[in-house]
């Protein structure tokens, strides 16, 4: 995907100012994205926006959350501020 997206925009970056956004996946892509464009020789972009992920030198311990059990990811949920309201229905 990297030497894709690199493909597409290598025109684009020829002396041009510009910055990099990749949130989640396409912060990876971007990270990816960002070293492929330094080993090319080109300029460096002026900022990296990442978001929806940790550093890629960061280890993730963490548990993965939606494989909590059912009330232990509600509390979790909660614990965070909450997000939703579940109203029983007699439907």
């Amino acid at each position: 995907m990297t030497d894709d997206v690199f493909q597409q925009v290598i025109s684009d970056l020829n002396g041009q100012l510009y910055a990099i956004y990749g949130h989640s996946m396409g912060a990876t892509l971007g990270y990816l994205l960002t070293k492929r464009i330094l080993n090319a020789g080109i300029p460096a972009p002026l900022h990296l926006f990442f978001s929806g992920r940790k550093a890629p030198s960061v280890i993730n311990d963490d548990p993965p959350k939606h494989q909590f059990p059912k009330q232990e990811f509600f509390n979790h949920i909660n614990e965070l501020g909450g997000c939703l309201r579940i109203v029983k229905s007699s439907f």
